[in-house]
């Protein structure tokens, strides 16, 4: 019960929104974080950048069907499939996601989702998910 818990604590500090979202984003785009003796006016323009994009709420990630509910249930039927074996993180990120879609394409439909912001937050959930399932069954 104790590791349960452990991992959805793990799980929620993950998915909070702030600072650890922003070094997440320098490091996606392959841009280094500012220093630590920057001038405030790069760390300013760094976090304006940044800011202007920020990923995707917690309202687009329920409507479409990113919730942990969701994403342990399609990920469990993947794996149980076998269509999980042997994919790196990003493989398996675009897996989910044509799951995902497949199952709501009226949600996917919109042109202006950030389909980078959602590949990125999957590539960040779907190895907790996997460990879980691991664990628990």
């Amino acid at each position: 019960m104790k590791r349960f818990f452990l991992c959805l604590l793990v799980l929620f500090v993950l998915l909070l929104p702030g600072a650890a979202q922003d070094t997440a984003t320098w490091r996606a785009e392959g841009a280094e974080a500012p220093a630590a003796g920057a001038e405030t006016s790069d760390l300013a323009g760094a976090a304006a950048e940044v800011a202007g994009r920020r990923g995707i709420s917690g309202r687009q990630r329920r409507d479409l069907g990113l919730t942990f509910r969701n994403l342990r249930q399609v990920v469990r039927d993947l794996h149980a499939e076998g269509r999980l074996e042997g994919l790196s993180r990003s493989d398996l990120a675009l897996v989910t996601l044509d799951t995902l879609m497949e199952a709501n394409p009226k949600a996917y439909a919109n042109d202006q989702l950030d389909f980078d912001a959602i590949l990125n937050f999957l590539e960040r959930i779907l190895p907790i998910i996997l460990k879980l399932i691991e664990l628990f069954g």
